[in-house]
């Protein structure tokens, strides 16, 4: 190669780096996006789960957990859930298996677009004991390993509610996300589709989720507005995994009408608001209702759920708007007081 080809390719390198760093800076967008590393959610004697939050800012991104024995870390788990391109903070989980007991461990998010990898700060935890309550018995042949008299097999494992992760296309009327449980063993894909934004009038903000992504806004004329909600489960998941599927309707006003396409049980309405259910359990009549969060109704889907959900919500005003919580009972750890610590490892539960 001549001096000639030589000085060429180094030129080219060098404008290829600046063209790079001018995309990030102009963009204002980070290698990997925006990470954030955050607390254990489960720390028992040989698993943990671990949380953190990822901004991919519109970037395509592949997330995982880093996590070992020291802080190079080592080894590498997906999360739930492992991509995203939101240009919002998006919430990520990862079970780390193959854990030893009473060992101290270091983990940190990581996140990887086309600009590059991003990181949050490495922290750390330790693992319980392989006997938690010192009765000479390891926790794996231990039928109750905190000693409180209740089974493990009573107290680890439960049905828990759990909510939507809604994290891309608010606002656009088609809104995907994820439902899972802790440990990621039950996980379903989630699309609403409705009215996007400027189809409710410039009134409201149909179609935008928040609330972290459990709360979804959606709209409504004096003809009917749809929407839906489908399930489609992932890996070993299936339908009859949601054991129940709960509804929860705010922010309705007096003459309003939401119709489904399958019946609801377990109707209770809020404080602020006068409802009815029809016999066939599908119809839902608003008499009364001042257009606040208690202004409203809660109800479950009756056994067996059909995928998908649909709705359609009328009202005698002209355009209004009005928020919709979907979530499901699933089989997941029980931790009664949120410590971090499931049940079947702790005293002290409450």
């Amino acid at each position: 190669m001549n001096h000639l080809q030589k000085n060429y390719r180094l030129r080219t390198a060098v404008l290829s780096m600046v063209f790079l760093f001018l995309v990030q800076t102009l963009s204002g967008q980070n290698p990997g996006g925006i990470v954030q590393t955050g607390a254990p959610i489960v720390v028992a004697d040989e698993i943990a789960i671990v949380s953190g939050t990822v901004n991919p800012e519109g970037v395509s991104a592949n997330i995982s957990v880093e996590y070992g024995t020291t802080q190079s870390l080592g080894s590498t788990v997906n999360t739930i859930p492992s991509t995203s391109s939101a240009n919002t903070d998006v919430a990520v989980s990862a079970q780390l298996p193959g854990l030893s007991p009473g060992t101290t461990y270091y983990y940190r998010v990581k996140s990887t677009n086309v600009q590059g990898d991003g990181f949050g700060q490495i922290k750390s935890f330790t693992t319980l004991a392989a006997d938690t309550d010192g009765d000479g018995v390891l926790n794996a042949l231990d039928l109750d390993d905190d000693n409180d008299g209740i089974t493990d097999e009573e107290e680890a494992f439960g049905f828990v509610d759990t909510g939507t992760s809604f994290t891309q296309g608010s606002g656009t009327g088609t809104i995907t996300g994820t439902l899972a449980n802790v440990t990621g063993s039950i996980t379903f894909n989630i699309q609403h589709t409705g009215s996007p934004n400027s189809a409710n009038g410039g009134i409201g903000n149909s179609s935008q989720f928040f609330n972290n992504g459990t709360e979804v806004a959606g709209a409504m004329n004096t003809t009917g507005v749809a929407a839906t909600f489908a399930f489609t489960p992932q890996g070993t998941t299936t339908l009859s995994d949601l054991e129940e599927v709960i509804i929860d309707i705010s922010w309705l006003s007096s003459n309003e009408t939401i119709v489904f396409n399958q019946p609801l049980t377990d109707f209770q309405t809020k404080a602020n608001a006068t409802a009815t259910l029809s016999a066939d359990g599908l119809t839902v009549t608003v008499s009364s209702g001042n257009n606040t969060v208690t202004s409203g109704f809660t109800a479950k889907l009756r056994d067996p759920y059909t995928n998908p959900l649909t709705l359609n919500a009328r009202t005698a005003a002209g355009t209004d708007t009005y928020t919709i919580k979907v979530s499901a009972r699933v089989l997941d750890f029980r931790d009664t007081d949120g410590d971090g610590l499931p049940d079947a490892f702790e005293i002290d539960s409450d």
